[in-house]
């Protein structure tokens, strides 16, 4: 049975927002007669050379206890923040265990080990939050599962958090739409890479799928999937038909499925190929709104999309210049966060 009294709750401040989000789902779905799970406060500081001085205020409490610690590491400051957080909590407070909760991670990119002239960051990133004290890890739609693989090799459990339900609850009244007025709609992969997220999705909303033939190769480059013996081989991994991005899509509406966008560049160009093929309209949704200097020039430029759907991993609010004026619908996933958690929550003894 889950006893709240033996979780410490500490969150950074790469998303403190969505974080609070999850700990109020929790505790609403905690058993009556349990604790609510409440932050500890951190007290920030720093020192006259600049280097970070923020403490845990009520240290105390962490010894024995299981401790939880969010933050969404969209920059290098907040992934020492947040290594620095789980070290004191293992480390120097006694800590039982350590969960981290990281709905968007940094390095997610650097993970093949066959580009030997690229460091392996993201293994890098997870040896070191085990030698700092991460026992669990919880990510939300990880750009690939080489980052689980690097989690096993260390000894940290981790899970991936799938957020395909919170799109289709905003999607399926527009999929609906669409078939009862005699049109397919689409959720499509921009790449190989791209099509397990649009299958997961599709499925929800029973929808169909399309993909471009586009993979990566290790040096960087991407080439065109035309050999039809390859292209069969990778619709027959699937129990759904996939529609590799031709003349069938005209007349359909068409959902691209990505896992972030950064400049927005490779989105626009994408929603814009699409419209040439026909497509009646396109729509976006992204889990991480990463958004880099100059995106919404590149996403918006002569904007393909009908509606763009962000996931708040990474908090725009806060920024105003990420902030679209309602271009942009924001889709809240603390709900799919905070279940995951709280299931990972009863399995520790």
């Amino acid at each position: 049975m889950l006893d709240t009294s033996e979780f410490v709750t500490i969150s950074g401040t790469g998303n403190h927002t969505l974080a609070r989000g999850i700990i109020s789902i929790v505790n609403e779905i905690t058993p009556v007669g349990q604790k609510d799970l409440t932050f500890a406060h951190l007290d920030y500081d720093e020192f006259p050379d600049g280097e970070p001085d923020f403490r845990i205020q009520d240290f105390e409490g962490i010894e024995g206890k299981h401790v939880l610690i969010f933050n969404s590491c969209h920059d290098q400051e907040m992934l020492e923040e947040f290594r620095t957080l789980v070290w004191a909590a293992k480390h120097q407070y006694g800590a039982n265990s350590v969960t981290g909760i990281i709905p968007f991670m940094r390095y997610r990119r650097q993970d093949h080990a066959e580009k030997r002239h690229e460091i392996n960051r993201n293994r890098m990133l997870i040896h070191g939050l085990a030698a700092a004290g991460v026992n669990r890890l919880i990510v939300c739609d990880i750009h690939s599962k080489i980052t689980l693989e690097n989690c096993k090799e260390v000894g940290i459990k981790a899970w991936n958090v799938d957020p395909s339900a919170d799109f289709a609850a905003e999607l399926q009244p527009l999929v609906e739409t669409a078939q009862a007025e005699g049109r397919e709609f689409y959720i499509h992969a921009p790449d190989i890479g791209s099509i397990p997220r649009a299958v997961a999705l599709a499925k929800i909303v029973n929808a169909k799928v399309s993909a471009n033939p586009k993979e990566r190769l290790p040096n960087g480059e991407t080439k065109i999937v035309e050999d039809p013996a390859e292209l069969k081989a990778i619709q027959e991994q699937y129990d759904i038909e996939i529609v590799f991005a031709d003349e069938k899509l005209a007349g359909a509406e068409v959902c691209i499925r990505e896992d972030e966008a950064a400049t927005g560049g490779t989105a626009n160009g994408s929603g814009h190929k699409l419209l040439r093929l026909g497509a009646y309209k396109v729509h976006f949704c992204v889990t991480h709104p990463v958004c880099t200097p100059g995106w919404k020039r590149k996403l918006f430029s002569n904007n393909p999309f009908d509606l763009v759907m962000f996931g708040n991993t990474i908090e725009r609010h806060n920024r105003y210049k990420s902030t679209t004026g309602g271009i942009v619908t924001r889709i809240d996933l603390s709900k799919v966060i905070a279940h995951k958690l709280f299931e990972v929550m009863k399995s520790i003894k």
